[in-house]
């Protein structure tokens, strides 16, 4: 038997059952039956008015529904229901109204999805400002809805930039994570080292940002690694050079990457990772970087500045 507590979430199970092609299977019978019994008598009167006007009317059944669910999700403070409910009938005043529940009772996840649904950047920089009162030390949680916010340019500027300069795209990382260190890294640095295929997207990421990138391909092989630069390395001379690179298991790439830098003396060399230790053995890292950075080491004190500035330069190459 389903288990309801409350009834929020009973009017969400209640319109699901109606609105599910197996309508009068027993599943969903005895889903309504117990959802109703959650509620008390007015709202149990109202919803089985509802849902005898169904069969009639039912665009306008399920609208009064949902705008049911919406009201006692809120009155629950439950941001969970009530954007599930103002998402289905876009009532952007119900949606602005749980987002503030959402950053009030700290649902980060739901307050990410109503950022996804409005693209507001009000929105933005209020759940930005929550996660950084927060101090938490995980960003990629709102991965989705930095995605959904920045829409589908990203993947395809990131194909196209991939493309142009004829390497194989990979699996993209986490944009919070990389727009963030992008914004904070790129001005202590004069050019940036791209080992493909692993440190494309923080190739891409801190390029539009505004670091110049060269790219590299390094590959493990035997007990060594294959080099080759997919680009000419003579603006790296006597420069301050960031490596980007997604991870340091053996460090092989990395020590060869760095053999090949050494003859162009850089005034200073930093590494960049998009995953953190132990996915990162540091002690397989290269001595010869003086700045190890990865996500978990990175303020994000300015990571809503870092994401207006991308979006900026990403409306740009549209």
């Amino acid at each position: 038997m389903w288990n309801v507590t409350q009834k929020s979430r009973a009017i969400d199970w209640i319109v699901d059952c109606l609105t599910d092609n197996t309508l009068f299977s027993l599943d969903n019978c005895l889903l309504r039956a117990n959802a109703l019994h959650t509620l008390d008598s007015d709202n149990l009167i109202l919803v089985s008015k509802l849902i005898n006007k169904y069969y009639s009317e039912p665009e306008s059944t399920i609208r009064e529904l949902l705008k049911i669910q919406g009201k006692l999700a809120l009155e629950e403070e439950n941001p969970y229901f009530a954007h599930l409910a103002f998402k289905k009938l876009n009532d952007t005043n119900g949606l602005n109204k749980t987002f503030e529940l959402a950053i009030r009772l700290n649902w980060m996840y739901d307050a990410g999805c109503i950022v996804e649904i409005t693209k507001n950047r009000y929105h933005l920089k209020k759940l930005i400002e929550a996660k950084q009162k927060s101090k938490q030390l995980i960003w990629n949680d709102i991965d989705d809805c930095i995605y959904k916010y920045l829409g589908n340019e990203f993947s395809n500027n990131f194909k196209k930039y991939c493309r142009n300069r004829r390497v194989k795209p990979r699996a993209e990382f986490s944009p919070t994570n990389t727009i963030n260190a992008a914004y904070a890294l790129s001005p202590k640095y004069d050019v940036g080292v791209g080992i493909a295929r692993g440190g494309l997207t923080s190739s891409y990421v801190f390029n539009l940002i505004g670091l110049p990138v060269i790219l590299c391909e390094a590959h493990r092989k035997g007990n060594g690694a294959t080099f080759e630069w997919k680009h000419s390395p003579e603006k790296l001379k006597g420069k301050r050079i960031l490596v980007l690179d997604k991870d340091s298991v053996s460090g092989r790439t990395l020590r060869r990457t760095v053999r090949e830098i050494l003859p162009y003396s850089p005034s200073d060399l930093g590494v960049y990772f998009n995953h953190n230790p132990p996915l990162v053995h540091l002690d397989k890292v290269p001595k010869e970087f003086s700045n190890v950075y990865y996500p978990a080491n990175m303020e994000y004190n300015q990571f809503y500045e870092a994401i207006i500035k991308f979006q900026k330069e990403l409306s740009k190459r549209k």
